[in-house]
């Protein structure tokens, strides 16, 4: 470990979840020196933790609490390698931790611009009466998924690289994409008095379970607009896509348009998907 360290002289970044909770340590960073950070905003990334993790039933059943600590290199080129746990609660709560983990994407740190490799910790407390909270909220406390077999390689795909490119489920008669924006959406009220219009794009994962990872604004519009578009895109449930028929990530892109007309009335319609972020 020494002679790692040494060699890529890594600034170590501390990341925390108590109770489900993010929190980032306030650490004073030189301007030389960016650390390392998900490509997911603090908050989405604590949702994230919230909406994905699933208490493993044995440590439910043993009453087992407690904090996991690990810690882990980002390289240059964003591959997270070398994990390993450094504070552990049981065997089933660690593999638990590192699971969801190894769903994030990460932007390397940089020094005078440049993308470096360096040395992160990240902790979770797993907390019952939180957890139990947060499967009422979510509405589940088991992972489904709507295709097997499922890749567990933790590999993303390009649309152009499956046989079959992640598209939404909808369980009413009827129900298509654009009744779902008309149903679910509200005109950001900001963007509504400033007159704001615009296409917000947003970039994800398509998880193997059909939920959605690691999202990015690619286009932002701003009063509210990126906001609300994340919310309804989460609020999606997703045919995963399937490679040699079998269920994998994959990355994609999501536009929807803002457009105000000459009355209050308003209207937003969905851009086309792409591929990529």
């Amino acid at each position: 470990m020494n002679r790692i360290v040494a060699k890529f002289k890594p600034m170590i970044t501390k990341y925390t979840i108590f109770l489900f909770f993010l929190a980032f340590g306030n650490q004073a960073v030189t301007q030389s020196y960016i650390p390392a950070k998900t490509v997911s905003d603090r908050n989405l990334v604590k949702k994230f933790f919230c909406e994905e993790t699933i208490y493993p039933e044995s440590s439910l059943d043993a009453g087992h609490e407690g904090t996991v600590k690990i810690k882990f290199i980002v390289d240059a080129n964003s591959a997270v390698r070398n994990i390993r746990v450094t504070e552990s609660v049981d065997a089933n709560i660690d593999d638990e931790m590192i699971r969801v983990f190894k769903m994030l994407l990460w932007v390397p740190a940089t020094k005078f611009g440049e993308p470096i490799a360096s040395e992160n910790e990240y902790t979770i407390k797993f907390n019952i009466r939180k957890y139990e909270k947060h499967c009422k909220q979510r509405g589940y406390d088991e992972l489904m998924y709507p295709h097997l077999p499922v890749d567990t390689t933790y590999n993303i795909y390009g649309l152009k690289e499956v046989d079959k490119g992640p598209y939404p489920v909808f369980t009413e008669p009827g129900m298509n994409l654009q009744s779902f924006w008309s149903q679910h959406i509200e005109y950001p009220e900001e963007a509504f008095k400033n007159g704001i219009t615009g296409t917000v794009t947003l970039g994800f994962v398509v998880e193997t379970h059909g939920r959605i990872s690691n999202i990015t604004i690619v286009q932002s519009v701003g009063g509210g607009c990126n906001e609300e578009t994340i919310k309804l895109v989460k609020m999606l449930s997703w045919m995963p896509a399937i490679k040699d028929d079998m269920a994998v990530r994959s990355k994609m892109q999501f536009g929807l348009t803002f457009n105000l007309n000459n009355d209050p009335s308003h209207q937003i319609t969905p851009s086309s998907q792409t591929n990529g972020f």
